[in-house]
């Protein structure tokens, strides 16, 4: 128990202000109101002329539940994300006549045959799938292994498929809307744009990304980083439509197993 040892000391101070002109600016300008009539309200509350700091919080909590006359309403807008956009490239004519877009890309020199066209895929790709641009400049083999691998299987089953996409060359916004923003470690925000997308004619959509085994554990580009987890967050809105899957690759060419979910999707 403590007890008393001495007498009982009293210390008188001064509650903080705001005088009544900067408190009716303050209230008048978060809630929308005519500064004067606030002012001339806390005049006659406050005949001092001075609003305790502590009223501050309970005046705007009252001033709330007078004015909150409003009613809440939400809509839901779909806007289509473009993969491809065409004003972003460089427009010119063939010898046809015809409109051509272009764009200068770079890579390695040892990354050569990692350029695939239309015209290499033709005598597989018999429904004529991907390629929305061409040639695709894949990263690593085993991007090109998923792809190949998918083009095969949606050549088998056309039926419910509208299209694949490789979209992790194209990832500056003047040429696509289709990435996904997370905060780095740098406390910036960065833009990133996954490896695949398959479209079904239902508009459900599998959105893949092909890493190297190496990397699973990274925290930016790992299965728990940075990237994955932004992207889980932008599907989780709408679960029933997005899909999203990492691959991570120990050999040059993916397994059939490690293409199964992607598979099962475009047969299902």
């Amino acid at each position: 128990m403590l007890k008393q040892v001495s007498d009982t000391v009293t210390i008188t101070t001064t509650p903080q202000t705001m005088d009544v002109y900067a408190a009716a600016v303050e209230l008048a300008a978060v809630y929308r109101l005519d500064v004067w009539a606030v002012l001339d309200e806390l005049r006659r509350v406050y005949p001092s002329g001075e609003v305790p700091l502590a009223h501050v919080p309970d005046l705007a909590r009252q001033i709330e539940d007078l004015t909150r006359n409003y009613v809440v309403r939400e809509e839901t807008v779909e806007v289509a994300l473009a993969l491809v956009k065409p004003e972003g490239f460089e427009k010119s004519l063939d010898a046809d006549g015809a409109e051509v877009y272009t764009a200068e890309i770079t890579y390695p020199i040892e990354r050569e045959h990692l350029l695939v066209s239309w015209e290499q895929m033709k005598a597989k790709n018999e429904g004529g799938y991907g390629f929305h641009y061409t040639p695709y400049n894949f990263d690593s083999q085993p991007e090109f292994s998923f792809f190949e691998q998918l083009l095969e299987c949606l050549n088998l089953h056309p039926s419910e498929v509208e299209d694949i996409y490789f979209t992790g060359a194209i990832t500056t916004p003047d040429k696509t809307d289709f990435y996904v923003e997370y905060w780095g470690e740098d406390d910036r925000w960065h833009r990133y744009t996954p490896d695949f997308v398959i479209r079904k004619k239902n508009g459900k959509c599998y959105i893949v990304e092909i890493k190297d085994e190496g990397r699973r554990a990274d925290p930016v580009e790992g299965e728990d980083g940075r990237k994955a987890m932004a992207t889980r967050k932008w599907v989780g809105l709408n679960p029933e439509r997005l899909k999203y899957e990492m691959v991570f690759a120990k050999e040059e060419m993916l397994s059939y197993d490690q293409t199964q979910k992607a598979r099962e999707f475009v047969t299902s």
